[in-house]
Formats: structure tokens, C-alpha cells, sequence
């Protein structure tokens, strides 16, 4: 016999309920059942600005540099001023920037990163370095309906460009040791294939400002790293220490602690010593003895570093240390010859 889920007095006062309106149950229509579909993260979904604090720290150093370089290229005021970091999908940053209009795209690799970076130089930022570089107004690509930039225009850029990669060099130097170079040269996004349109990029963002004829000109740049090509430094990004594998770790020790005992090892110890006045030490010629002490301490180093202090004796006719204790790390060896 099954077990009644509900008393007699329990189901009396479920009925008085339905009869006064207190309890309200479904419809003569029969129960309805609610259908979900299942949740997706589209691929428009984005970690939005200083997501990675020390990435943003990377980049106030990298700005503050880039603009001194460009200073002495253009011999004019400038300056540059980080203006977020932004996780999105590279068909998003690709539509944005087409949006703005065209630009100067200039592919690098950064080995040992995996992969390619790009960075995405503004028309009007083009305009601005060309106007100051060649001392007239700069022609951005784009006017007059091209959408071409010229040869002088792309040299001014990849001079821009060179500069920039030389900075990330020296502002990354800490977090990892590379040499960004140029690969080549686009006017047409649809051109660059830097990972899958879906893939995740990191988009650092900058403003530039050059004071031409007393006039501030602006224009902006962009640096962007697929998510893939930096994984191995996100959490570094984030400002948090690289976590350790603890298994890895204790087998590295056991290794070691199996190897180092038969690791070979030159030692040494100074015994004794003597006080003699300058004019004394001039006048040493070959031959002379210096007397010291019968020594009664000595101390044993192994690679210049003091190890052991003991008795200095002699043992089965030869000169010999007893060994007595072990010093404390960063013992001085004037602080242990006695």
C-alpha cells in the first residue's frame, strides 16, 4: 500500500481553499507546461574595460614613453593617453573600426608569442603625424573619395608604428621578453586575417595629441592581441601571481634531492692570521716567513660561501678540520676565522 502523502484534515482544508478562492489552481483548459530554450553566450558578449589591472599599467608606462619618442621623430609637443581596454569578438573591432572610416593596419609578431597582434592606426591620427612630419597639411585617406592612403603617407605611419613596437619591447620587458617586428602593411581590414572573426581580442585603445601651429590635433590608435596569443599572461593581466602546480613542484624537489647528493663540490678553509704594518709588507721579499698563530678555529667554505665552523687539528698526520656546527645563511667569513 502506497503511503498517503496528504491527511484527511490536510485535504479538508485544501478543499475549503479552492471553494473560498484562497487556493487558485489552473483552468478547466488542463495543466499548461512552459517551455525554456536553451541560454547561449553569443558571441557578442565582452569583458568590458580594466578587466586586467596591470595591463592598464603596462600601458600608462607605454604611453608616457611612446610620447617622448615621438616627440624627438616630430620635434613638436605630443602626447599619448591610454583610453580603456575592451574584450570583444574580432568581427566586432573590425566592424567599429571600418565604421570610423579607413586606417593604416600593420601586422607584428612577437615571438615566442604564438601568433600575430595588430595595430590599428586612426585616419585622423595619419593625417596629424603627416601634416607635423612633413610641415603641411596631411591629406587623411578617404578625402576627395579615395579611400587609399600615398606612399609618403603609409612611411610616416610605419615610422609611428616603429616606434610604438620599440616601446611595447621595453614596457612589456618585465611581464615577458620579446621583440615585436613589423610583418606587413594593410589599408583594408578585410585583408588582415588575425584569428577568427568569433576569437576573443583584447583592444587597448589610445589618444594622441600634437600641438601643430599652436593648434592641438587629435587622432587615435589601437593595439590589439587575440585572447589566444596571451592566454599564458592573463593572470598576470589581472595582477595575480602565476599559480603553481603543486604535484610538478614536488617532483622537481624529489629529483633534485635524488641528484644534489651526488653533486661534487670544492672545498676550502683559511686558518690563521697575522697583523703586519705596511712598511713590513712592502719590504716581504722571497723567502721571508710570516708567522701566524697556532690556530684554534676554522671555518669551511664551499664555493667562497662559509658553511661549517670546527677545531683545527691534526688527523692521521695531516692537517685537518673537525667539523663543529653549521653556520647561519649570510655568515661573513671575517666573522668566523678565529
Amino acid at each position: 500500500m502506497t503511503e498517503q502523502i496528504l491527511t484527511a484534515d490536510e485535504k479538508n482544508a485544501l478543499l475549503d481553499g479552492v471553494s473560498s478562492g484562497a487556493v487558485q489552481v489552473q483552468s478547466n483548459g488542463g495543466p499548461k507546461y512552459a517551455s525554456v530554450r536553451p541560454f547561449e553566450i553569443g558571441p557578442q558578449s565582452r569583458i568590458v574595460t580594466n578587466s586586467y589591472p596591470r595591463l592598464q599599467t603596462i600601458n600608462d608606462r607605454f604611453a608616457e614613453r611612446l610620447a617622448r619618442r615621438a616627440e624627438a621623430l616630430l620635434q613638436c609637443s605630443l602626447d599619448v593617453r591610454p583610453i580603456g581596454i575592451e574584450q570583444k569578438p574580432f568581427r566586432e573591432f573590425r566592424t567599429q573600426a571600418k565604421a570610423a572610416g579607413p586606417g593604416v593596419a600593420a601586422v607584428f609578431e612577437a615571438a615566442p608569442l604564438k601568433g600575430n597582434a595588430l595595430a590599428f592606426f586612426q585616419k585622423d591620427l595619419v593625417s596629424c603625424l603627416v601634416e607635423v612630419f612633413f610641415g603641411g597639411p596631411g591629406i587623411a585617406a578617404g578625402a576627395n573619395g579615395s579611400a587609399s592612403f600615398s606612399a609618403g603617407e603609409l612611411s610616416v605611419a610605419n615610422l609611428f608604428c616603429n616606434l610604438a613596437l620599440e616601446t611595447i619591447q621595453d614596457c612589456w620587458h618585465a611581464l615577458v621578453q620579446f621583440a615585436p617586428s613589423r610583418s606587413r602593411t594593410e589599408t583594408n581590414l578585410d585583408h588582415v586575417e588575425l584569428c577568427g572573426d568569433s576569437d576573443a581580442v583584447i583592444d587597448t585603445r589610445f589618444e594622441v595629441t600634437l600641438a601643430h601651429h599652436d593648434v592641438d590635433n587629435h587622432g587615435g590608435f589601437h593595439i590589439l592581441w587575440p585572447r589566444d596569443m596571451v592566454a599564458a599572461l592573463l593572470p598576470a593581466f589581472d595582477g595575480r601571481k602565476r599559480e603553481r602546480d603543486a604535484a610538478n613542484d614536488a617532483r622537481w624537489e624529489k629529483a633534485l634531492r635524488r641528484r644534489i647528493a651526488d653533486a661534487s663540490m670544492k672545498i676550502s678553509t683559511r686558518v690563521g692570521h697575522a697583523r703586519l704594518a705596511l712598511g713590513e709588507l712592502a719590504l716581504l721579499a722571497p723567502g721571508d716567513i710570516i708567522p701566524i698563530d697556532s690556530p684554534r678555529f676554522a671555518t669551511i667554505l664551499a664555493g667562497g660561501v662559509p658553511l661549517l665552523s670546527g677545531r683545527f687539528g691534526v688527523f692521521d698526520g695531516r692537517n685537518a678540520v673537525e667539523a663543529g656546527e653549521w653556520l647561519p645563511p649570510g655568515s661573513s667569513l671575517s666573522s668566523t676565522v678565529r
